[in-house]
């Protein structure tokens, strides 16, 4: 298991968000607790997780509808919680890309050993994945190189936003120090060029958003999410 699971839980019902969340922290989850779906997303955007556990039946918002969406943009584990017992519902919450599902009431006990069983899971998955998925950057040469052997050739500013975001290590970079590493001035015209070139840059490097190391990271700017050797 990571040495450091970070849990986001979202549960409209007070009382029992708190008493999941005292226990998740007693037994070493680091866990952030939300009431709404409108307030999960605002966490995906400001922090990293490794585990979602969503109350299916939110008041603003389908869990389900959450889960598609984390899936869609994150490498994140989901665990379900819900009061419902029907097989159909248990199946449309794997359809969702939901990895556990748990019906109410939960035994606190029960729901941690599932993130820590999953988290491991993931984190042994990542970690095979990681160690086949380097790509290399060569500045002098400007050229990426994907883990196939494929070589995509850079133009200075798409060589320079690789670099800027190779300098953090896979965290975020926001868009205010992109745009002032690549352009002479930070307003509404950097912004649109900032945007145009990440879409050619995600084009050139073809891959769905879910798999490619140029990632979005909402409410903040981009990171590159792969292993990459500089050269």
């Amino acid at each position: 298991m990571p040495q450091e699971t970070r849990v986001v839980l979202v549960e409209d019902d007070a009382d029992l968000r708190e008493s999941l969340r005292a226990y998740l922290q007693k037994v070493g989850l680091k866990t952030a607790c939300v009431g709404s779906a409108h307030a999960y997303l605002e966490a995906l955007g400001a922090s990293r997780f490794d585990i979602a556990v969503l109350d299916i039946g939110l008041p603003d918002r389908s869990g389900l509808e959450l889960a598609r969406l984390t899936r869609e943009k994150t490498c994140m584990g989901i665990v379900f919680l819900t009061g419902s017992t029907t097989d159909s519902d248990q199946i449309r919450g794997y359809e969702a890309g939901g990895d556990v599902y748990l019906m109410k009431p939960v035994d606190c006990r029960v729901l941690a050993a599932s993130i820590q069983s999953l988290a491991a899971r993931l984190c042994d998955q990542r970690q095979e994945k990681d160690d086949n998925a380097v790509w290399t950057l060569s500045s002098g040469r400007w050229l990426l190189t994907d883990p196939t052997g494929r070589e995509i050739r850079l133009t200075a500013k798409e060589l320079r936003l690789i670099e800027v975001l190779a300098s953090s290590h896979g965290h975020a970079v926001s868009r205010h120090q992109i745009a002032e590493s690549l352009y002479p001035r930070d307003d509404i015209y950097t912004s649109r060029a900032l945007d145009a070139l990440i879409r050619r840059l995600r084009v050139k490097i073809g891959q769905r958003e879910s798999d490619a190391p140029l990632r979005t990271v909402h409410g903040i700017g981009y990171a590159f999410a792969a292993p990459l050797l500089m050269k």
